[in-house]
């Protein structure tokens, strides 16, 4: 729909509803310094009159944000004033010109975002209730729905979709149907065109029809630190019993940690060789396993370069999906239920072999000298063949074998081929004592004498040992040796063994290859014990793998996600959701989540109604305001922060020379690359030193880099190519610069060969350190000096609170980088980090509470691991302990299930389930404000209780400022096995608060910005007999000190500007061109916010030469200013103005203004500025931020004249004008427009004069006053200006964030 101005008659109606007394007129205030120095504006205009004090009590009636003057007292103060005026002719087109257009209902039901050329992916939502949706009703009236009664409503909601479907299929036979979902939602997934679409939506079945939103995929150690160990081993709690999802990139079924053989060859048995192979499209009879009973495959592996492919076999290629599955849920290695078995190749003139196992491929292709690792298998007897490789005949090899659970064999194919035969042993994997390795000898060399193992120059290891013979375990002191193999009972070496290296904790097997005659002697090494990841959190749970992501893109398909979360309701299909999941880990997520919106966390709290709880990454986008993602925004998803393992340790970057910049920098850790043993002072070096291969992404000249330390920039390459071409070049050491706002992390490993240690740096560190390369920068890496990281946030988690509604968002935090199982390796391990690492953490927790609780309700397990979080967390490192994280950052703190499981204690939010006490953001024009919250208290215990209730704040600063007094009854009486209640009174002193800065431009990625605005803290709950029982709950409001203006006519053009609200007010104003409906918003889900403008102005600043640019002419500011109807939570999304300059008045757009993040073509900046697109050329730049408070409906966008071709010289210079808002979030579509305007620079024609501030600008006390003269300048060039827009900040009651004085 396409609109213009809103007409005449819509402005009459908005002045006649707001008609309130008049205020009297103060005396002149102080005018304070001015808070906005960056901002540029007209000299002032001196007046007469003044302000005065107010003696009136505070008004609490709705401010008046419309006012009328007439046009003739305006032209009377004008020195150019036409004692008679012709109609204006921006009044006849604003009435009618372009009228409103109301489409029809059918058309309503239409998102805006639809394409309405060519096919596309969209989710048709029909009327009937899906059967959540009947659940969820039901149990609002405290009913319930039986199994037979979810089948009926199933039944029906078939029918109703079969009747789509076949309207469908006759109006579009080419439309491809993805699917249908009948228990989260009611919904037909498709592929069509707007045409079809248009002609479905006349179907009263059809409710709404919207694109569809795609996401990104954003143990050994950690499970005993978050108490997953005590409540394994202790309690007997490992999850059994409970079904946990994966929704992910598939899970390698295949990997002894998740049930299967653990071979490479059980692996492409089920993959193939790539992609295409059709093998990864069917079970193949490997799948499911006793861990990964289920799951589906709702993407196949060509999207998102070919269509959706679904099957039945849910192998994952990526990996994500394995280390999350793992993570979860993983077996150990060894598992003490299955046995294990491999194979060594020693028969030195037999050709390459395979191994049958029950005549099936176990190991292919294995080659003489080849040890293999180990197969998973369960205990029984097993017929063993070794074959030719690639060949069924001649068995050279047949043996029958029993294996034990928790026994591990190695079998070896030993001897000439002629007299070729089995030799299995029995292994012994046991850790050594501390400080030794173990060493056993295998001699295999056919026709070598028997032999002695000893230390060069040193003692007999193994003894006398002949050829098929094998020596003990021998226990070794760790470290270096030069092993020698003698004739027994000799000095004559018959093969040296340089360098061999003996760690700690492991268990070694030597062996003798080869044959004495031919020379070809030698030796192999096996490490038996190598680190296998450790256990799961919860190994006894069962996995369903639910494909949803691409197998080679981190993309995850909106369609496929939909599909799955209907599926992990109803398993087997049968509409009877008696079969669903119990919990759902989602390590995926779209950062800026806005959760009413978004259609998978829509589906999210359906299926929350049911009972299944979803666990979701909070993302990975660092400590930026906001930015936490969907669907771990959605309400009832428990969002998870990511922490630092607790071994983590952060060596600092001592910066030497020069002096200006010397000091300690935080440097993080890449766990791929090779630790830092020793200290490594040495140059520093940016690139290829000579401006080139700044990212490193391009190898480097061998010994190109000897002796320096190389900084790199972030950006092009993964990060570990960036550590590896810096080795290959011969550096010392590699430093990742981060090239955005946020805190260093540890980045994956995206292959290569990184064997010097790598780090990463924030950007202001790398910038200091490049703005003092011409010194020459030395640098010093010291492996002692530093921090540990346990109990500290790692720097890329993100941070809330969530979009929109600023619920406290993460909810609690795990730790990463785990070290689990990688796909298609069969047993391999490696650290897996980010809070796709850390949300599988607290989905185990969940399990096992699930297991010991089975009766408990979603909520209730939310809160048992919220309030029984660790919640000493710091924000960051530093030398001297670093700040504590906020609780927008952190929640109610760092899992600790085994808390949660004995806690006779849970509360929660009584009226939303809530784990938390969201008080979320206020606008504070008085100087009281109270709210209030209930909190349910849930004793589990067989004794009455009475818990001592205290409250306290994160930060002694917000204590102490005195603004917000929180208030809890001092005791609460919770009698045994019951629930007791009491109420949280949060009172705000406005005139206390902070003055507010935090906004989307500058400060859109600052979280210490936000940290200074927002109030939080925990309330306690202490049982008075027994202290240990303790918990929490974490609340946080983030109140904005605001002021409250309003309008009153007094004489001829004179408008009274009057602030009842405790901030100092900044009024702004700009000639009005233009004025918009408020146009309905979609309903939850439908991925339809619809931005809308409201008001749109603009103002000239003139600036001298030089100002802008390098110019020698004068130019000018253009200031355009938009109010929407709906306030923007953060200018990165989802709104962006769109404003089409055609400067030339040609017919053609020359220039597009429009505000979007520093990266211009996503979100990953998180700061917010105004681009000027060149249409002719395609050049872009940016002068200055978007100004946006957060929060916020007010925006102004601001350019130079240089951007788009003019200065001084072009004042009064016509251009036409056209606006969109649009969507870029959810559809990418315009959501509303202004079209047909001219302006010009300077040609403003109404100009609003203080009488205390001067020309568009003013500064307002408390109750206090201003009087705002219209000017008419006389100015002719604007064809729909009609009088004045007002922008009021810091912040202003709902729906009174900007006035307008319309002149008629």
């Amino acid at each position: 729909m396409r609109r213009t101005i809103l007409n005449l008659l819509l402005v009459s109606a908005l002045v006649l509803s707001t008609v309130t007394p008049l205020f009297a007129q103060d005396q002149t205030p102080d005018t304070p310094d001015n808070p906005f120095p960056n901002r540029i504006y007209l000299p002032a205009v001196s007046g007469s009159g003044g302000a005065q004090a107010s003696d009136e009590d505070e008004d609490l009636s709705p401010p008046v944000t419309v006012v009328e003057v007439d046009a003739e007292s305006v032209g009377g103060v004008t020195a150019s004033a036409q004692p008679a005026r012709p109609l204006p002719a921006w009044i006849a087109a604003a009435k009618f010109n372009a009228p409103v257009e109301i489409p029809d209902f059918n058309q309503l039901k239409l998102s805006p975002a639809l394409a309405t050329e060519g096919a596309q992916d969209v989710i048709i939502r029909l009327s009937q209730p899906s059967v959540s949706e009947v659940i969820a009703a039901a149990a609002v009236r405290g009913a319930a729905v039986s199994s037979a009664e979810q089948v009926v409503q199933a039944s029906a909601v078939e029918q109703q979709q079969a009747g789509v479907l076949a309207e469908l299929q006759q109006l579009d036979p080419n439309a491809v149907v993805w699917g249908t979902t009948r228990v989260a939602l009611n919904a037909v997934l498709a592929n069509t065109t707007y045409d079809v679409l248009k002609e479905l939506a006349k179907n009263p079945a059809v409710v709404a029809v919207r694109p569809v939103k795609n996401y990104e995929r954003d143990l050994s150690e950690t499970v005993p630190y978050i108490g997953a160990g005590i409540v394994q081993n202790a309690f007997g709690f490992d999850g059994t019993g409970v079904k946990v999802a994966v929704l992910d990139s598939g899970v390698d079924y295949t990997h002894a940690k998740l049930g299967g053989a653990g071979t490479l060859e059980a692996y492409r048995a089920a993959y193939g060789v790539d992609p295409s192979d059709p093998a990864n499209k069917q079970r193949n009879g490997l799948f499911p396993t006793e861990k990964v009973v289920e799951g589906f495959d709702f993407v196949g592996e060509a999207w998102p370069n070919g269509p959706l492919a679904p099957d039945d076999d849910p192998i994952d290629f990526d990996g994500h999906g394995t280390h999350v599955a793992d993570i979860i849920a993983g077996l150990p290695l060894p598992d003490p239920s299955r046995a294990r078995v491999r194979v060594v190749h020693a028969s030195p003139d037999a050709p390459n072999v395979d191994v049958l196992v029950n005549d099936g491929l176990a190991f292919a292709d294995v080659a003489f000298r080849e040890i293999t690792g180990y197969a998973t298998l369960p205990p029984g007897d097993y017929n063993v063949k070794v074959v030719p490789a690639g060949a069924a005949t001649p068995v050279v090899i047949e043996a029958n074998l029993t294996l034990e659970a928790g026994k591990e064999y190695t079998v070896i194919a030993k001897d000439l081929l002629a007299s070729i035969g089995a030799l299995v042993l029995v292994d012994d994997n046991s850790a050594p004592a501390t400080g030794n390795a173990h060493v056993r000898f295998v001699h295999l060399s056919p026709d070598a004498p028997a032999v002695d193992v000893a230390v060069a120059g040193g003692p007999v290891l193994f003894a006398n040992v002949a050829f098929g013979e094998v020596g003990a375990y021998t226990p070794v002191p760790a470290g270096r040796y030069d092993l020698e193999v003698r004739l027994a009972g000799t000095t004559t070496v018959v093969l040296s063994l340089p360098d061999v290296r003996l760690a700690a904790g492991r268990v070694y097997t030597a062996y003798a290859f080869g044959l004495v005659g031919d020379g070809s002697l030698t030796a192999g090494f096996s490490v038996d014990n190598s680190d296998q990841g450790g256990v799961g959190v919860a190994p006894g749970a069962s996995l369903y793998a639910v494909k949803v992501c691409a197998s080679t893109s981190p993309a995850c398909s909106g369609v496929a996600l939909i599909q799955a979360m209907d599926y992990i309701l109803d398993p087997n299909g049968d509409g009877d959701t008696s079969d669903r999941v119990d919990i759902v880990n989602m390590s995926l997520g779209a950062l800026y989540g806005q959760s009413f919106d978004d259609d998978l966390s829509q589906a999210v709290e359906h299926a929350s109604a049911l009972g299944v709880l979803t666990v979701a990454s909070a993302g990975n986008s660092s400590d930026k305001p906001y930015v936490t993602g969907t669907p771990a925004a959605a309400p009832s998803a428990l969002s998870v922060a990511q922490t630092s393992v607790p071994s983590a340790f952060l060596p600092f970057l001592q910066v030497l020379q020069p002096a200006s910049i010397a000091g300690a920098y935080q440097a993080v850790f890449q766990p791929w690359s090779a630790p830092l043993t020793s200290v490594i002072e040495a140059p520093l070096q940016y690139g290829d030193g000579a401006g080139g291969n700044l990212l490193g992404c391009v190898p480097f000249p061998a010994g190109s880099l000897a002796g320096r330390v190389v900084l790199v920039d972030r950006g092009a390459c993964a990060f570990s190519i960036k550590i590896s071409n810096i080795a290959a070049g011969g550096g010392l050491a590699g430093i990742i610069g981060l090239v955005a706002p946020g805190e260093p992390f540890e980045g994956g490993f995206g292959g290569g060969n990184p064997d010097v240690p790598g780090f990463m740096i924030s950007q202001a560190d790398a910038n200091r350190i490049k703005s003092a390369l011409a010194e020459g920068v030395v640098v010093r890496l010291d492996p002692t000096f530093g921090i540990p990281l346990v109990r500290h946030m790692v720097g890329s988690s993100s941070r809330g609170p969530a979009m929109s509604d600023n619920i406290i968002k993460p909810e609690i935090g795990a730790p990463g980088a785990s070290v689990s199982a990688v796909v298609g390796t069969g047993t391999g391990v490696e650290p897996f980090g980010g809070t796709s690492g850390a949300a599988p953490m607290v989905s185990g927790a969940a399990a096992l509470l699930k297991q010991a609780y089975p009766h408990r309700t979603i909520h209730e397990l939310k809160a048992a691991l919220v309030s029984t979080a660790e919640t000493n967390i710091r924000n960051r490192p530093a030398l001297d302990g670093g700040p504590l994280a906020p609780i927008t950052r952190i929640g109610g703190g760092e899992v600790r299930v085994d808390r949660a499981l004995t806690s006779p204690l849970v509360a929660y939010d009584a009226e939303t389930g809530a784990p938390t006490l969201s008080f979320a953001f206020h606008e504070v024009s008085q100087t009281k404000l109270r709210l209030s919250k209930w909190v349910a208290v849930r004793n589990y215990s067989l004794k009455n209780m009475k818990l001592r209730v205290s409250a306290d704040f994160r930060f002694a600063d917000d204590a102490a400022n005195g603004a917000v007094t929180v208030r809890v009854p001092r005791t609460v009486d919770v009698r045994a096995n019951d629930w007791g209640y009491f109420e949280v009174k949060i009172e705000i002193d406005g005139a206390k608060l902070r003055d507010w800065n935090l906004n989307s431009g500058a400060l859109g990625a600052d979280g210490d910005a936000l940290t200074v605005m927002e109030y939080d803290g925990y309330i306690y709950m202490t049982d008075l007999t027994d202290g240990a029982n303790r918990i929490q709950i974490p609340w946080q409001v983030l109140p904005r000190k605001a002021a409250n203006i309003t309008l009153r006519n007094l004489r001829g053009a004179d408008v009274q500007v009057r602030n009842r609200g405790v901030a100092t007010a900044t009024v702004e104003s700009y000639s009005l061109i233009g004025a918009n409906y408020n146009l309905p918003e979609g309903g939850p889900g439908e991925q339809n916010p619809t931005p809308d403008f409201h008001y749109l102005g603009y103002a000239t600043y003139p600036v001298p030469a030089g100002f802008c640019s390098a110019s020698a002419n004068p130019s000018f500011i253009l200031a355009f200013a938009v109010n929407t109807w709906e306030r923007q939570t953060h200018a990165n999304a989802p709104l962006s103005v769109e404003i089409f300059l055609d400067t030339n008045q040609d017919g053609q757009d020359d220039y597009l203004v429009l505000n979007r993040d520093l990266t211009l073509n996503n979100l990953t900046d998180g700061r917010n500025v105004t681009w000027v697109a060149n249409l002719r050329t395609g050049a872009a730049n940016a002068f200055f931020f978007t100004d946006h408070y957060t929060n916020s409906g007010n925006t102004v966008l601001l350019l130079c004249g240089e951007q788009i071709g003019m200065n001084a010289a072009n004042f009064f210079q016509p251009m036409n004008l056209n606006a969109y808002a649009r969507d870029i979030y959810f559809t990418g579509e315009v959501t509303d427009s202004f079209e047909g305007i001219t302006i010009s620079p300077l040609g403003e024609r109404y100009l609003g004069v203080f009488q205390n501030g001067g020309i568009g600008f003013t500064e307002i006390g408390f109750r206090k006053n201003d009087v705002l003269t219209v000017v008419d300048t006389g100015s002719r060039t604007n064809n729909t200006e009609f009088g004045l827009l007002l922008l009021y900040r810091p912040g202003a009651p709902v729906g009174a964030e900007a006035g307008v004085v319309i002149v008629r």
